[in-house]
């Protein structure tokens, strides 16, 4: 479902997590609002996440963890705000790009358990903390 580059506003959540045969979820560069709900963990063959450029805050779910076939995750320029789930670490990311949102706390370790991340970008946000040793 690719609803990029519109001037759709609103909550879109609820009625695309009910859509449990997505495996693309486009919704990048509109005006969405809302937080990601928990129970975006049901659309357990999404590959695609993109929803980049709006008006997302809220923390990002742990049940986010749920989705194991999840490779290219797009969220930034939101206003998230919280912290990294560590179950992002279930997901098999190659691309994860949460920059520009209010993101806080440590980067989790487990966020390296995905093998096939090639970018990661998370600059501008409030992120604290060391980056363990043993990731390099």
């Amino acid at each position: 479902l690719d609803l990029e580059e519109n001037a759709l506003s609103g909550d879109p959540w609820s009625i695309l997590t009910n859509m449990t045969s997505l495996t693309s979820l486009r919704l990048s560069f509109n005006t969405f609002t809302g937080q990601i709900p928990s129970d975006i963990g049901q659309l357990t063959g999404l590959v695609d996440l993109w929803a980049a450029s709006n008006r997302i805050s809220g923390q990002l779910p742990t049940t986010i963890g749920q989705l194991s076939t999840l490779q290219n995750l797009l969220l930034y320029s939101n206003e998230l705000t919280g912290t990294l789930p560590s179950e992002l670490g279930n997901c098999d990311l190659g691309i994860f790009l949460a920059y520009s949102n209010s993101l806080n706390g440590t980067i989790p370790t487990a966020l390296f358990d995905n093998l096939d991340l090639t970018v990661l970008r998370l600059e501008d946000n409030q992120l604290t903390g060391t980056l363990d040793q043993s990731l390099g």
